[in-house]
């Protein structure tokens, strides 16, 4: 779940996504990033990827609470989270 390459872009472009609304062992449909300073993001994790529980953690215990994804790949993530909520609950 590495790749990592700085960017810089207008934060308003990004959305915020808490580290604890990633499933273990998922594929992840967007590519993830951090936040380094209001313009700076660093791309943690590909799309295609799996999520990995050892790096989530390190994030984690880093302080790290958000990932970033493009505005306009959102809407993957948000069906992506949907189609697991409904597996989950329904």
């Amino acid at each position: 779940m590495s790749d990592k390459r700085v960017m810089e872009v207008n934060v308003s472009n990004m959305i915020p996504i808490p580290i604890a609304e990633f499933i273990m062992g998922s594929k992840i449909p967007v590519d993830l990033y951090i936040r380094l300073s209001d313009e700076k993001f660093v791309c943690i994790a590909k799309a295609g990827a799996q999520t990995d529980k050892e790096q989530l953690k390190s994030y984690n215990n880093k302080e790290v609470t958000y990932l970033w994804v493009h505005r306009d790949e959102y809407q993957k993530v948000a069906q992506q989270s949907i189609s697991i909520a409904g597996i989950l609950f329904g």
